[in-house]
């Protein structure tokens, strides 16, 4: 999966993945490990589920 993501955000592109009760796109723009070792991803989410109904913003997801 990280290879995938990297390769996204080095190429400008989007990715589909499902995250916290719906499917989401979004731009990624940073993909990491937190202290726990989980991994983390920052993204403009475009498209999908939203809790918040606030797709512009840059979003966390763990």
């Amino acid at each position: 999966m990280n290879s995938i993501i990297c390769s996204a955000i080095r190429s400008h592109n989007v990715i589909r993945f499902y995250y916290d009760s719906g499917y989401r796109t979004a731009e990624p723009f940073c993909h990491g490990a937190g202290s726990a070792g989980n991994d983390l991803l920052r993204a403009y989410q475009t498209d999908g589920h939203s809790e918040s109904g606030n797709l512009s913003s840059g979003n966390f997801f763990v």
